[in-house]
């Protein structure tokens, strides 16, 4: 069985996004519902792929909220162990958040 070891990066997109978000406590409840993406090592499995211009991406729910984030995978050289590394792309509103996010992967951001 490999070892690994999941840790969780956000882009300056998602942070930015975050930080719009009007209350504190709302703000709070997301990211622990991010940090729970470390209790396992798929990632991928937990939330829902994105399709077509997004797809690479997935989606986890807190309320009206969508958390977007991708899974990058490497190996660390001596000692084996698998880093999978969860960036959270982007933060938003469910209406706003696909629109959004579709015009930051055209401009490069995410």
């Amino acid at each position: 069985m490999a070892l690994s070891e999941t840790k969780i990066v956000w882009a300056e997109t998602a942070s930015r996004a975050l930080r719009r978000v009007g209350s504190a406590t709302i703000r709070q409840k997301i990211f622990q519902k991010v940090d729970g993406l470390l209790n396992t090592s798929e990632p991928e499995v937990i939330g829902k792929p994105l399709r077509d211009e997004l797809r690479g991406l997935y989606r986890i729910t807190f309320g009206r909220y969508r958390i977007l984030y991708k899974v990058k995978r490497s190996t660390d050289g001596p000692s084996r162990i698998q880093i999978v590394t969860v960036q959270v792309a982007h933060v938003g509103l469910r209406r706003d958040v696909y629109i959004e996010a579709a015009r930051l992967r055209r401009r490069g951001d995410i």
